[in-house]
């Protein structure tokens, strides 16, 4: 899914119902009171950027949660976009579905970014009306490579943006 709002990960978690799921995330997060302690328990998947080891260290445990039939969502932004734009996608989510075998399902998040932005503490509006997620097609990671897998979900979830949520190749 496309990442803009502190907000996604729980209209994940609502849209996708009884659904469990498992996220990737910066480890940063688990110092957050009560974020980190329900991270850290519910056996989230952190990630240190500043670590080549820890990256490493997270794909393999995605792959292995992935085998255990459990669901993993992974923004492939990497983090959360301050304008609410689509911005460039990172490898290793796709690097994971193929090496697993597991489908990608691209998600589209709409409208969140409005409800909460990047730079507000709180959720500024109601979201109800404003706040849509788009569950594309599944796409199939055998034989193909992790560029065609990046790009095929991109291309998912940019297909239900409106052309002015979607950075340009030099923003």
């Amino acid at each position: 899914a496309n990442h803009m709002s502190w907000f996604d990960v729980p209209a994940l978690h609502g849209y996708l119902g009884g659904r469990l799921l498992w996220s990737f995330a910066k480890a940063e997060l688990v110092k957050v009171p009560v974020l980190g302690t329900y991270m850290k328990s519910a056996e989230h998947i952190l990630i240190s950027r500043a670590s080549r080891k820890s990256q490493l260290e997270s794909l393999k445990s995605a792959i292995k949660t992935l085998g255990q039939g459990r669901n993993v969502f992974i923004f492939p932004e990497g983090t959360r976009s301050l304008d609410g734009k689509l911005r460039t996608f990172k490898g290793g989510a796709f690097t994971i579905a193929r090496k697993s075998g597991c489908k990608i399902v691209p998600v589209t998040i709409k409208g969140n970014d409005k409800v909460f932005p990047a730079n507000a503490l709180m959720p500024i509006t109601p979201g109800r009306g404003i706040m849509e997620l788009v569950v594309h097609p599944a796409i199939d990671p055998e034989g193909k490579t992790d560029d065609e897998l990046m790009e095929a979900t991109k291309v998912a979830i940019a297909s239900a943006l409106p052309a002015e949520k979607i950075a340009k190749e030099n923003e």
